[in-house]
Parts: structure tokens; C-alpha cells; sequence
């Protein structure tokens, strides 16, 4: 009975914060980058970082869309990418539903270029 409570919350969470056409795809995404906990809650502390990132890619979002329709394989770089959080996020609400282009992170932090690798 609590997991399907749990289950509920996290598709409720998803609607309301994750603009993808099927948000339960990314699932295995926004736990890996502690957005969401395990168990499919909202990490409280990842909730601003979440709306930030969301923010930035609605501003971004005209350009990402210009360069898809000028641009078989249009390539993003992500300057001072830190966790990478924005590039993964580009990819998977923009890039990959589209079915082309990459996201290429830059960084010059060792430990975050391994962490953002791993991921």
C-alpha cells in the first residue's frame, strides 16, 4: 500500500515538475542526478536546483529548436558544465526526443568531469 502511495507521489512530482512527453522514461536520470531519491521522491534539496534548470531551458529552448530544424546534427557545448546537470537535462527533454545531437560537456574540475562521466 505505501509503495503504490509512493508510486503515485513520484508521477504526481513528475507531472508537475518534468515537461517530457513521458516522464516516467526519465526516472532513472533525475535519481542518478539526486533529484529524485531512490524510492521515487522528490529530493527537497534538489527542488531549486530542478526549477533552475527547467527555467533556463524554457529561455533556452527557441534556439535549441532553431538549431534542430537548421541542423542534421547540431551539437550543444556546455561551458562550465559543474555536474552537468543542464546538459543532461537539455538531452533528455530536447535532443533526445528529437533523435539527434549531443551535448558535449566542458569542464576543467577532475572530480566533476569523473562524476558527470560516470553518469
Amino acid at each position: 500500500m505505501a509503495r503504490k502511495r509512493k508510486e503515485a507521489e513520484t508521477k504526481d512530482v513528475l507531472a508537475e515538475l518534468w515537461p517530457a512527453q513521458r516522464p516516467e522514461k526519465s526516472v532513472a536520470l533525475l535519481k542518478a542526478l539526486h533529484i529524485l531519491t531512490r524510492e521515487g521522491a522528490l529530493n527537497a534539496d534538489s527542488r531549486r536546483k530542478l526549477k533552475q534548470v527547467l527555467h533556463l531551458t524554457q529561455i533556452l529552448r527557441p534556439a535549441l529548436d532553431a538549431l534542430l530544424k537548421n541542423s542534421e546534427e547540431p551539437v550543444l557545448a556546455d561551458l562550465g558544465a559543474g555536474k552537468s546537470y543542464l546538459g543532461f537535462v537539455l538531452y533528455d527533454l530536447i535532443l533526445g526526443p528529437a533523435g539527434r545531437g549531443c551535448v558535449v560537456g566542458v569542464e576543467t574540475r577532475a572530480d566533476l568531469i569523473e562524476a558527470s562521466r560516470a553518469l
